[in-house]
């Protein structure tokens, strides 16, 4: 989500996501530090294809999102929270059978 916020401008000038704004570099830098610290010691390897996942993803929800309605509102970043979740979910549950 932070990802998607940061990347794309707001699609509408009302609503939630134009009122708390966008974050900066270092916000979009420190949230994902923070995701590796938690997440490379619990997943160790898997670790790798479950970025690999979500990053593609993530990518494709802000590439349909910038062609369909010019950016990122809240309902977009809360698809890709969801959409970010299932695929990491379908991954792990992929690679322990």
């Amino acid at each position: 989500m932070v990802v998607v916020s940061w990347h794309l401008p707001q699609a509408r000038t009302g609503g939630l996501s134009h009122q708390v704004g966008r974050p900066n570099g270092f916000c979009v830098g420190l949230a994902t530090f923070a995701t590796l610290i938690l997440i490379i010691p619990t997943l160790g390897l898997a670790t790798v294809p479950a970025l690999i996942a979500v990053a593609a993803t993530t990518f494709a929800i802000g590439r349909i999102a910038q062609a369909k309605i010019g950016g990122q509102t809240g309902d977009i970043l809360g698809a890709s929270q969801q959409l970010g979740e299932i695929a990491i979910l379908t991954t792990l549950a992929a690679l322990a059978s």
